[in-house]
This record gives C-alpha cells, structure tokens and sequence, in this order.
C-alpha cells in the first residue's frame, strides 16, 4: 500500500505532466494554424521555439 506523501507526489506529477502536455499541445495547434496561412513566418518561429522550450519540461516531469 502506498504512502500518503507517495500518493500526494504521484498526483502531483500526474497533475503537472497533464498541465505540460496540454500547454505542448496547445502550441502544437497554434503552430498548425500559423503554418496553414500565407505570410506568418516570424509567427511560426516563435510558436515552434515556445514548443521547443515545453517539451523538454514534460520530459523531465515524465521521467521523475
């Protein structure tokens, strides 16, 4: 039977990683929609390092 405090922790990771994956797919969604019009170039840079700079963070909280 696990712990409370490892309880707490295992929902606290699950919480978080749930948090990053959305914000990951949220930013995903938005470069899809930046790439599909013309002209939007410096907008999908940003859109693409924003998700370059979440996914590294689900990575380690997946991990951990």
């Amino acid at each position: 039977m696990k712990s409370k405090a490892m309880q707490d922790k295992l929902k606290h990771i699950e919480n978080s990683s749930q948090d990053i994956q959305n914000a990951a797919i949220s930013q995903l969604e938005l470069f899809i929609r930046y790439a599909e019009k013309p002209d939007t170039k410096d907008d999908l840079i940003q859109v693409a390092k924003s998700v370059k700079e979440i996914l590294p963070k689900l990575w380690q909280e997946v991990n951990t």
